[in-house]
């Protein structure tokens, strides 16, 4: 979806790829302000038209769910994706998988436009991808995929489109 996500480890030794704390902190910032501004214009006459567009615009951003749980142990992957109530869940097993992507769409000959992770299955079938960056975010985005491949015990394709 666009949000920043970050790679963590739980107790259970799983590996998890969720949407960053601080994002899920700057919407409910937002959705304070926005709040409070919604209800002065209600208050001094104004028709809160703009503010109540944004309280739902920050409502729809709490809500989202984005969130790939990697066990090792069941030998498991689980996506999340979606906005509560009405999140998808998906669990596939690592039999299933044959490799993981790494895959730059260049703009020009030489210039980078977007890198994506992807899982792709046995059968060649792709599941959604796990993370779009900008190339100034490549190092971070290249190791949280190598902890992905090294839990998954596959090997990291790279392709250039």
């Amino acid at each position: 979806m666009g949000f920043s996500l970050i790679f963590k480890t739980d107790k259970h030794n799983r590996g998890i790829l969720t949407i960053s704390f601080l994002y899920r902190t700057l919407f409910v910032f937002m959705f304070l302000v926005f709040v409070a501004t919604f209800f002065m214009d209600i208050f001094s006459g104004h028709k809160p038209v703009l503010t109540s567009i944004l309280v739902l615009f920050c409502i729809v951003g709490l809500l989202y769910r984005e969130c790939w749980v990697f066990d090792s142990i069941e030998k498991t992957v689980s996506y999340s994706i979606g906005i509560v109530p009405f999140v998808k869940k998906t669990t596939i097993p690592f039999s299933n998988i044959d490799s993981i992507c790494i895959v730059s769409i260049k703009h020009t000959k030489d210039n980078i436009q977007q890198m994506q992770s992807q899982i792709v299955t046995n059968n060649g079938n792709q599941l959604p991808e796990l993370e779009t960056v900008k190339p100034r975010s490549a190092s971070p985005f290249t190791e949280r995929t190598k902890k992905i491949a090294q839990i998954l015990e596959k090997q990291i394709e790279y392709i250039t489109l």
